[in-house]
């Protein structure tokens, strides 16, 4: 309870012992409840984001996650102080972030996981300034950006592959025409070609 505070007056040592304790415990009061604030606005902060943020220490143990975390991971059941484990995916995460407890490393890895082959894109850091090793993780779901990413592809091929074919033929269609004089019926049919191909592109 840092709302103590030692009460009565007194003009001796004890007096100024009862000052000096005062303000250490309204000076220590500030301190924690301006702590108690920045973590509830960080806590708000992480469990607003779409990414998945987890920490775990050196046994595997959940120190931290958020909603996404189990959203994105199918897992609503994992909570802090228990094990990382359940999935192949889950276990991959795992791994990642043992190796950079172990070699004190950063890393970056696209991972793709059931159901639906799903695509996440998972960061682990190690997380420094503390006795007790730990890392973190933060999992971003990227599989519409690669699905998008290939319709987009799919897109530009088809569209060339479309292009091609009619330029080809007004291209050869022109190059017979210049070769060489055609008589009326060859021409036309010629520029009957050069016509549709000309309707297609449009």
């Amino acid at each position: 309870d840092y709302s103590s505070r030692v009460t009565g007056s007194y003009e001796d040592e004890v007096g100024e012992l009862a000052q000096s304790f005062n303000a250490m415990a309204q000076s220590t009061e500030t301190a924690v409840s301006q702590l108690i604030s920045k973590q509830n606005q960080l806590e708000g902060v992480l469990q607003g984001m779409d990414d998945g943020v987890l920490a775990v220490d050196a046994e595997n143990k959940i120190l931290f996650l958020n909603q996404s975390a189990r959203r994105l991971l199918e897992k609503p059941g994992l909570d802090e102080n228990t094990k990382l484990e359940g999935s192949l995916l889950v276990g991959k995460i795992a791994n990642m972030m043992k190796h950079a407890i172990e070699s004190s490393e950063s890393g970056k890895e696209t991972i793709t996981g059931a159901p639906n082959d799903k695509q996440f894109i998972v960061y682990v850091s190690p997380i420094a300034g503390q006795e007790e090793k730990s890392a973190l993780a933060v999992i971003t779901d990227v599989t519409r950006v690669h699905k998008l990413e290939q319709m987009r592809s799919e897109f530009v091929s088809n569209v060339t592959h479309e292009l091609k074919t009619p330029l080809t033929s007004i291209r050869g269609s022109i190059e017979l025409l210049k070769s060489t004089d055609r008589d009326e019926k060859t021409r036309r049919y010629f520029y009957d070609v050069l016509d549709i191909e000309a309707e297609r592109l449009h």
